[in-house]
């Protein structure tokens, strides 16, 4: 199985103003594990990069709640890294990755590698202007023949539609 587009779907517009927010704390408590130099630096992305990734979680929860999905969530903002996947739906596991580019699918090479953190499922979603998003899935062992390739900061496993 490859990637599956799951759809087009509306969330709250004040998701962007709390992701802004949250992301301001997750950047300036990960300031001791992000270092420069380090694995997973981002460097004058990391405000950018983290409010993707907390908003891209806060429509995953939003689309399962509002489905009346059962599921377990990790923390958006804790005092340090959490090595699990964002959500658990009975044995399930799903890592949630944002997409700055619909079309464009990236995961960290060392992360997706991590045999403490591999979910079963990534769950790919690419907010938009307008407050939709579109989501995708694809199954973690797809990802294994992606195309491998050097990204700002490290080697991540790349693929467009």
């Amino acid at each position: 199985m490859d990637i599956v587009c799951k759809g087009t779907y509306a969330y709250p517009e004040m998701f962007h103003a709390l992701a802004e927010e949250l992301a301001l704390l997750r950047t300036e408590m990960s300031k001791s594990y992000y270092k420069a130099g380090s694995e997973f630096y981002r460097g004058n992305q990391e405000h950018s990069i983290s409010t993707l990734g907390i908003l891209s979680e806060l429509i995953a929860r939003h689309y399962l709640d509002e489905r009346a999905t059962k599921y377990e969530a990790a923390p958006i903002v804790w005092t340090k890294p959490m090595p699990e996947p964002d959500i658990k739906i009975d044995i399930t596991t799903m890592d949630i990755k944002g997409m700055k580019k619909d079309g464009i699918f990236m995961i960290n090479h060392s992360a997706h590698n991590n045999t403490d953190k591999k979910p079963h499922w990534y769950w790919f979603i690419h907010p938009k202007d307008d407050y939709t998003a579109t989501h995708y899935i694809t199954h973690s062992k797809s990802v294994d023949q992606w195309e491998i390739k050097q990204s700002t900061y490290t080697k991540i496993y790349y693929k467009e539609l």
